[in-house]
């Protein structure tokens, strides 16, 4: 066996039997073994240019020489990581670097280390602060997948196997009338919601929605959340989404790129006025603790990380934004199976629409038409891998193709990876031959 099968096969023996079909039934049999800047290599010694970033995780592309540098200085330093009984003084450091580039109502933060603990934690805040229970979160949201974060998630599907925390319910993203109408029962102890909707096929609304939010929940009592572990650390072109919005949250929450793609980390931040109503006693205090949250080696990485997004590269995000987001623009204009391009910094969806004939031979091997979509999508995806261009689509919306390179991408990656796109696209009579060899694996691994 080639180290490939191999490693295929020892996690489906070990981890994941259902996740290897998937990647094998896609034809996503790669196992990536180096990775540098925006390129990962795979264990035939193919390159690969990545556009998905570890899903934002890696927001300075791989193994960044001075991130490198700062967790070696940090593991030389001999420092203590997880002590419980006195500030750990590299997270009074990250949190003060934070307060100085966030506004003053998000002065106090807290670590963890996923974005599904930060949503956790920003909920958890939110209960004790209010004495309320209920949490409103919109339709097709994502944000995270620990049962908390899975009991705001705008995904029955992700749902629907594990119970939730009682009162949370489900509004329209972008509908402040729906929003208005939940929050004057004084139920919600939180509103939360993303600036944008990334896993959702990149939904973007209208400012003044954030803005009636903002007026709202300050009127109801609800904690405004803002969830940006997406779309925070220069993603759209400022350190977070919430800055282009004129609001400022009750509780902000980030993860992903904060760890530099190297350390796992994330956090939340709030007014000393809302941890104070939270956690201000000395009997509440340590209700906000967590064994690994503000350990050393990641609060240093975090804090390297937050130095190398400043303001020169913010608008570098910015204008190779403009740039990609005007080709992607013009591709979707000038290919009928494209339906739209939108997004902002560098964080944009490209919505396909499958091609008639696709679909048409599809259902004669009796494949259902939005499956047939779906497989299109997915075929987009691989086509580009072939090509050497990682990509995926996001969780909520499989007919969107989610381009999401590192922040350090060149204006000629950027061109290169739309170039390969529009050639990928216009290659439509080849995804009969996708869906047939797709029903054929399937069919075989069924009956065969």
């Amino acid at each position: 066996m080639s180290e490939t099968e191999q490693a295929f096969a020892r996690h489906a023996r070990y981890i994941n039997p259902a996740w290897i079909k998937v990647l094998e039934l896609l034809g996503y049999g790669r196992l990536f073994v180096r990775a540098e800047g925006t390129r990962m290599w795979d264990a035939e010694g193919r390159a690969y240019v990545d556009f998905l970033a570890g899903c934002g995780s890696v927001p300075l592309g791989y193994n960044h020489p001075e991130l490198v540098a700062a967790a070696m200085d940090s593991l030389r330093a001999n420092l203590p990581s997880f002590v419980q009984l006195a500030p750990m003084r590299e997270a009074g450091l990250l949190a003060e670097m934070l307060a100085s580039r966030l506004p003053p109502e998000l002065s106090r933060a807290h670590f963890v280390s996923s974005g599904s603990e930060a949503v956790d934690g920003a909920l958890k805040l939110a209960f004790a602060a209010t004495k309320r229970h209920g949490v409103l979160y919109c339709d097709l949201g994502y944000h995270g997948v620990s049962l908390g974060a899975l009991s705001v998630i705008g995904s029955a599907r992700m749902r629907k196997k594990f119970p939730s925390l009682p009162g949370c319910e489900e509004v329209p993203f972008g509908d402040a009338n729906a929003a208005e109408e939940k929050l004057r029962t004084g139920r919600f102890a939180a509103f939360i919601v993303e600036p944008i909707q990334f896993e959702a096929g990149v939904r973007i609304v209208d400012p003044a929605y954030f803005k009636a939010l903002r007026e709202l929940t300050d009127r109801h009592g609800t904690a405004l959340i803002l969830d940006c572990a997406q779309t925070g650390m220069g993603r759209t072109g400022t350190l977070f989404a919430f800055e282009q919005l004129g609001i400022v949250p009750d509780i902000l929450c980030y993860a992903k790129a904060l760890s530099g793609g190297l350390v796992p980390i994330g956090g939340y931040s709030t007014s000393p006025a809302w941890q104070k109503r939270a956690y201000g006693s000395m009997q509440d205090c340590e209700l906000v603790a967590n064994t690994f949250g503000g350990g050393a080696l990641a609060c240093n990485v975090a804090m390297k990380t937050l130095s190398l997004i400043d303001d020169a590269m913010l608008a570098r995000v910015r204008e190779n934004g403009e740039h990609l987001g005007a080709r992607l623009t013009a591709l979707a204009k000038a290919r009928p199976m494209i339906k739209e391009a939108r997004g902002r910094g560098l964080m944009w969806g490209v919505e396909h629409g499958a091609p008639t004939s696709g679909i048409a031979s599809a259902l004669t091997l009796g494949i259902p038409n939005k499956v047939a979509k779906e497989l299109f999508a997915f075929w987009i995806a691989q086509r580009m891998l072939e090509r050497g261009w990682l990509t995926q689509v996001p969780a909520h919306d499989q007919n969107v193709l989610r381009v999401e390179p590192p922040l350090t991408i060149t204006r000629e990656e950027i061109d290169g990876f739309v170039d390969a796109l529009s050639e990928t696209v216009a290659e439509n009579e080849s995804f009969l031959r996708f869906a047939r060899d797709a029903a054929g694996r399937l069919l075989a691994r069924q009956f065969g």
